[in-house]
């Protein structure tokens, strides 16, 4: 089904309608390593991610350079949760990621 939701150069087509089904996870780090929410790709139509505690760095599965600060959140627009990766600023930190968003 997602793959119907963009054309050929990557852009969203026109929805007509979605299916308003929330998703909603929290993770917290306990190490410096990159993470992210999903292995398996996991499309939202809207997505809000709230940092807590630390500052988190955004970006893909080999770098991440987005910086979003403690206490900021991040929102993105068909977004497929599993190509998004985040990981500490400072490794030790064990900062929060939460997010909350529309599947497709």
């Amino acid at each position: 089904m997602p793959n119907k939701l963009f054309d050929k150069f990557g852009r969203p087509k026109k929805v007509t309608a979605f299916s308003g089904v929330i998703y909603h996870k929290r993770d917290t780090a306990t190490s410096g390593a990159a993470r992210r929410f999903e292995t398996e790709p996991t499309y939202l139509m809207d997505a809000t991610f709230l940092v807590s505690d630390a500052t988190q760095l955004f970006g893909n599965a080999t770098e991440q350079q987005l910086n979003v600060a403690a206490n900021n959140y991040l929102r993105l627009t068909y977004v497929d949760l599993s190509t998004l990766w985040f990981k500490n600023l400072l490794p030790g930190s064990n900062g929060r990621v939460t997010v909350i968003g529309t599947r497709l």
